[in-house]
């Protein structure tokens, strides 16, 4: 597919709406279920401060995704 987000195609709208409605489905499809676990992990001391770092962006992402 990135071989076609070319801007000389001229399908290059569709490639990109084809692109943006895969992306959505997955997260939207996979943030519900993975919020719990994130926030409890988050939680736990266990984790490094980088693993912190990151599920704090994997949390902001998730929220970002419910509001599209």
């Amino acid at each position: 597919m990135s071989t076609k987000l070319d801007p000389a195609n001229p399908y290059v709208d569709v490639v990109v709406h084809t692109l943006w409605a895969l992306i959505m489905a997955l997260v939207l499809g996979t943030a519900g279920e993975l919020r719990q676990p994130v926030a409890r992990l988050m939680d736990e001391d266990e984790v490094s401060a980088q693993s912190r770092r990151e599920l704090e962006a994997v949390a902001y992402a998730l929220r970002m995704a419910g509001r599209g």
